[in-house]
């Protein structure tokens, strides 16, 4: 069944004669990626953000596009990627936006993660990667100290972009062609009647809305909790720290094995985290509750420092501030149509929201539209349908 209309039309879009009506809630790069992959379709697009443009999790990532997550590498996954990189390509290369290409380095400790490194770096290469093992001495090649990792997994096309660039090519895209983007609009209920969503509330006033999508990233189970749909999302913390050093900074995005990580920033700054994906570590977050990084955090930090990347040993912390990941069971997005009729998700990103928003929301896109589309299909929430494993107790939401 086709859900709104039929094939794209090309240049502006004519919006005045009460055409069918998507409301996208959020305004990260989700939300902005679906405004631009649905600018030129007949149809009337509004996109809500409670706030600026970006400046929820979009703006806390470190924008790393990452050709592997320390999963077992897989085709579908890899699809994905190469589906983006498709879109973001020729954006760099016309210099509309900017993708500075470090590298990326998994440096391995134990025996049994070093095998599944080079067992992932031969699946990598199968699927066309430039992706090799180094030794110690090629790890100090690239400012890395070798006597905690002993053996790295490098894939040199990888890098970093900047979220700003790409939120500013596609909303102004998307508004170009008549895409209604609203900041300062808070969504604080979505209507229902016999199941089918009719409308949001938003700055006191009712929206009509056929079709809304949960685009809110952490604030997503906060939208679907309006019509009683239960998510299996969690968040982790991202903390992350700013580092400002005398010389110049030459480093790869270097994660070790227990998920701490350093992003080269320009020529004289890096960023320094922790990568925490795990489901069964996470848990429910305020996601509107200030945080600051944690003391304890900051000194373990500052004692590996010297022991991993020496080059960062007298920098000086200068900015931090703490995101919130949105975290699935199985580690992909959640996307697609619910059991309320019309309500549509594109959450839970699990820390690969910039890597992955141009596939992910061209597919929905594609779903709204044409009914299906063989990779959103792959994404719907009705995949844990019969798995209580995905349930999150009461006890789980530590801050709420």
């Amino acid at each position: 069944m086709v859900l709104l209309s039929s094939p794209a039309a090309s240049g502006k879009v004519d919006r005045a004669n009460n055409m069918r009506r998507i409301i996208i809630v959020g305004g990260g790069i989700v939300g902005a990626g679906l405004a631009y992959a649905l600018r030129n379709e007949p149809i009337d697009v509004v996109l809500l953000e409670r706030n600026q443009l970006g400046a929820g999790t979009t703006s806390a990532s470190i924008a790393v596009f990452m050709w592997w997550a320390l999963e077992e590498p897989n085709a579908f996954e890899q699809e994905l990627r190469e589906r983006s990189w498709a879109t973001y390509e020729p954006l760099i290369e016309s210099g509309k936006i900017s993708f500075e290409q470090i590298g990326a380095l998994h440096c391995a400790r134990s025996e049994t993660r070093r095998q599944a490194y080079h067992e992932a770096a031969d699946d990598l290469r199968s699927f066309g990667l430039d992706a090799s093992m180094l030794a110690e001495d090629q790890l100090a090649e690239l400012n890395v100290a070798a006597n905690e990792p002993r053996r790295g997994l490098f894939i040199e096309e990888s890098g970093y972009l900047d979220p700003t660039e790409i939120m500013q090519v596609w909303s102004e895209a998307a508004m170009d062609s008549g895409v209604d983007i609203r900041t300062g609009w808070e969504v604080t209920d979505v209507e229902t009647a016999d199941g089918q969503v009719t409308a949001v509330r938003a700055n006191s006033q009712r929206v009509q809305a056929d079709h809304v999508v949960n685009a809110a990233g952490p604030w997503s189970h906060k939208i679907a909790d309006m019509v009683d749909i239960e998510l299996p999302v969690r968040h982790s913390l991202g903390r992350i720290l700013v580092l400002q050093t005398n010389a110049e900074v030459s480093l790869p995005f270097v994660i070790f094995e227990n998920g701490d990580y350093f992003r080269q920033e320009g020529s004289r700054q890096a960023f320094a985290g922790r990568f925490e994906t795990e489901y069964a570590d996470a848990q429910r977050h305020e996601p509107d509750t200030p945080r600051r990084v944690e003391t304890e955090f900051k000194a373990g930090m500052a004692e590996s420092i010297p022991e991993r990347v020496p080059q960062l040993q007298d920098a000086e912390v200068v900015n931090e501030w703490v995101g919130l990941r949105t975290l699935t069971p199985d580690g992909m997005p959640l996307l697609g149509p619910t059991a309320i009729d019309g309500f549509h998700l594109a959450t839970g990103m699990n820390g690969e929201g910039v890597t992955n928003a141009p596939v992910l929301t061209q597919a929905l896109a594609r779903q709204l539209m044409q009914g299906s589309d063989e990779i959103a299909d792959r994404l719907r929430i009705d995949r844990f349908q019969s798995d209580r494993s995905t349930d999150i107790s009461p006890q789980s939401a530590a801050d709420e």
